[in-house]
C-alpha cells in the first residue's frame, strides 16, 4: 500500500514530472522525491520507471486528465502548473 505522499508522486511521475519539478509542486526537497520514488518501485516490486508506469493503473491519458480532477488527493495539495 502506497503512502499519501507516494501516490502523489505517482501521480505526478504518471504525467511525466521529473523529480525537480515534483519536489517544487509538492513543496518537498529532491531528495525527499527520490526517496519516494524508491519506495514506490520497491513496494511494488519493478526496477525501472517504465516498469512502474505500465504498473500504474492511474495513469491519466493527458496531463488535463489529471488537471480536471480534485486538486486535492488524499489530504496533499497537487499545485500543477502545467504549461
Amino acid at each position: 500500500m502506497l503512502s499519501p505522499c507516494e501516490r502523489a508522486v505517482m501521480e505526478l511521475i504518471a504525467i511525466g514530472s521529473h523529480t525537480k519539478r515534483i519536489a517544487v509542486q509538492l513543496e518537498i526537497q529532491g531528495r525527499t522525491e527520490d526517496v519516494h520514488r524508491s519506495n514506490i518501485m520497491r513496494k511494488v516490486g519493478v526496477r525501472t520507471l517504465a516498469d512502474l508506469l505500465q504498473f500504474w493503473p492511474h495513469r491519466p491519458a493527458t496531463a488535463a486528465a489529471l488537471k480536471s480532477r480534485h486538486a486535492v488527493h488524499y489530504g496533499i495539495a497537487l499545485k500543477i502548473a502545467l504549461s
